[in-house]
């Protein structure tokens, strides 16, 4: 049987500050040891270089073996997808050292270039594996926002890269595609890598060395392909292989840390707030196909401005799509504020300013029907509900309070259908009974007494809004009830008490 597997965590909302100093030095140290190596070690083309680069690459490959079998049950298919990865580049690296050292030559395209261009997607589907996992449900505005990376980054490539190798008669039809498909691959990696940012996947220690090393790998073939071009494949400066090392170190190392199993696991709720770096990258790559069209129409060079062109175009669509999420995310936080802003956190029912606001709107709707308007009110009060927080906690209070409200909003929706409860303060409700007058009224509520939860009772004031008083005077009469009620015994209703000594009615 295989072992258990240990409980996914969810990644915290951020990285501490000492995730940050442990991913820093990190980075800083697999960045001294690679360009010692890189710099120190010979010309790029000698032996002693290819070795020790090949060497150091072996050992990070070597970290991220050990550490995706360490952490199987947890990583699943990414670690084995991330060892494939590592693995195809490690052997793509050995042929190209091989070409060099014992044939003296580098044919373009090779075999080692299979293996380099199998590597690519199997990183790529790691991430994709990554991100699936952690966002259980689909994060709409991050993929939004890694497209229009992508896109941006794209329109560059193809400006000034892939336009140019689909154009060369020079090479082999075979050769062309292979000297697209490297670019290309870089931009996919660079969208991968921008999907991980702007999500929560980067935000555990983990998470940023993997960022990191994906990072270094686009440094590194984006410094390799300006040699290309550059006329000098073959010695290209040492200090580019620094950057592959550091790939292989890196992420050898994201694979032994123990918070990978939060890397893989669900990340929780996704937010559209965007941050500083966010909106920094949205911004960059949103201007990166507007700029390269102007580089592209002052060279004149008709095919590389309609690239450009479209990529604009893509890039105003996405962001239009953008921008409808984060009003639909507005619209709908207003609506909750809305609704946390007229409604009682505990028992659910309309609070105070909501009341106010209704049994307003009630008493002008009952003076303009003159004939059959009318409108009461009752307040409602809890009775001993002191004496029961101290005896049995507050927690009981509240659950009495949470009882209480739903058993009596229910029997009022039964009893008077077009009435409202609300929570009016503490222990005290209020309730709003148009076009019931002030006896019916008092019934009604006398009915919700026998529903009260735990055996607790309440006392209750009834009073009828009349046409030249206002909204204030009516709940005043209300609550002056009320404290009749509470006088009179408690676990009563008065309604209708004339001028005089405060009397007592009970209603059946």
């Amino acid at each position: 049987m295989p072992p258990h597997r240990p409980a996914l965590v969810p990644a915290r909302a951020r990285p501490s500050p000492a995730s940050f100093r442990v991913t820093a030095s990190h980075v800083a140290v697999c960045a001294a040891l690679s360009l010692g190596v890189a710099l120190f070690t010979g010309p790029s083309d000698g032996a002693a270089h290819l070795v020790a680069v090949l060497v150091v690459s072996a050992v990070g490959f070597g970290f991220a073996a050990a550490g995706a079998w360490k952490h199987r049950w947890s990583l699943g298919r990414a670690g084995g997808l991330i060892v494939l990865a590592l693995a195809s580049w490690l052997i793509g690296s050995a042929g190209w050292d091989v070409n060099i050292l014992v044939f003296d030559k580098e044919p373009f395209p090779s075999w080692t270039d299979a293996f380099f261009l199998l590597a690519y997607p199997a990183m790529m589907a790691a991430a994709i594996v990554v991100v699936r996992r952690r966002d259980v449900r689909r994060d709409v505005a991050a993929l939004i926002d890694a497209s229009m990376i992508t896109v941006g980054l794209g329109v560059v490539a193809y400006t000034f890269v892939i336009a140019d190798a689909v154009a060369d008669d020079s090479v082999g039809r075979l050769a062309r595609v292979v000297g697209v498909v490297y670019p290309l691959s870089d931009v996919l990696v660079a969208g991968v890598v921008a999907r991980l940012l702007v999500g929560s996947a980067a935000k555990t220690r983990a998470g940023l060395l993997l960022v990191s090393a994906l990072g270094s790998l686009l440094v590194a073939d984006v410094a390799f392909l300006a040699s290309i071009y550059a006329g000098v494949a073959g010695n290209y400066d040492q200090w580019i292989d620094a950057p592959y090392m550091m790939f292989f170190l890196l992420t050898g190392l994201s694979l032994q840390q123990t918070d990978i199993v939060s890397l893989v696991g669900p990340s929780g709720p996704s937010t559209d707030r965007l941050g500083l770096l966010r909106t920094v990258s949205l911004g960059t790559g949103a201007l990166l196909a507007p700029l390269t069209l102007m580089v592209g129409s002052v060279a004149g060079d008709v095919a590389k401005v309609r690239g450009a062109a479209v990529g604009a175009v893509l890039l105003f669509l996405l962001a239009m799509a953008r921008m409808s999420l984060l009003m639909g995310a507005i619209e709908t936080k207003r609506l909750l504020l809305e609704v946390l802003a007229r409604t009682d956190a505990l028992t659910g029912l309309p609070n105070r300013r909501t009341f106010d606001f209704e049994f307003d709107r009630a008493v002008e709707a009952a003076r303009a029907d003159l004939l059959l308007g009318c409108v009461s009110v009752a307040m409602i009060d809890l009775d001993h509900f002191k004496a029961f927080n101290d005896t049995y906690g507050h927690a009981a209070g509240d659950q009495l309070l949470h009882q209480a409200a739903a058993a009596w909003a229910q029997e009022l929706h039964e009893s008077a259908p077009g009435a409202m409860l609300a929570r009016y303060g503490g222990e005290e409700f209020a309730a709003i009974l148009p076009g019931i007058e002030e006896a019916a009224a008092a019934a009604v509520v006398a009915r919700l007494l026998p529903s009260t939860p735990q055996g607790q009772s309440f006392s209750a004031g009834i009073a009828q809004a009349r046409l030249d008083e206002a909204p204030s005077g009516v709940l005043a009469r209300a609550d002056q009830r009320l404290y009749q009620a509470k006088a009179g015994g408690r676990g009563v209703v008065v309604a209708g008490v004339p001028p005089g000594p405060p009397v007592s009615a009970a209603i059946p």
